[in-house]
């Protein structure tokens, strides 16, 4: 096996691969905002993509002794805030990490976040 740059010829094979295993689990990685990207070969024949991209996580700092509608408000303007910031930098999607399922339905029912499927993995680097 061996690791190469990614070429636009790659794309046939990497489409061909999400759709027979990925397909409804995730979209087709897009080329936007990437950092890295590379192809896994064997034998002449990709059986690997990877990329590493840039996202805008929003990491949101509440105080949960507030009334709801003070809360929601306060969410709706730092939301709205990460969406502006996030366009201006060409950046597609807003993730973030959700520890309490109460807020996790506010940004759902309120802002039009959804749950994506996996499990949130880090890597500390360093």
């Amino acid at each position: 096996m061996n690791l190469r740059r990614f070429k636009l010829g790659d794309v046939l094979k990497i489409s061909e691969i999400w759709e027979k295993y990925f397909k409804g689990l995730f979209g087709l990685p897009s080329r936007d905002n990437i950092i890295a990207d590379a192809v896994v070969e064997r034998h002449g024949k990709v059986i690997a993509y990877g990329t590493i991209k840039t996202y805008y996580e929003v990491v949101m700092v509440l105080d949960h002794s507030l009334p709801m509608r003070d809360k929601i408000l306060a969410i709706r303007l730092l939301v709205h805030k990460a969406e502006t910031e996030a366009k201006l930098a060409g950046i597609e999607q807003l993730q973030l990490f959700v520890l309490d399922d109460s807020f996790k339905n506010i940004l759902i029912k309120h802002f039009g976040f959804t749950v994506c499927g996996g499990t949130a993995m880090v890597k500390t680097i360093y």
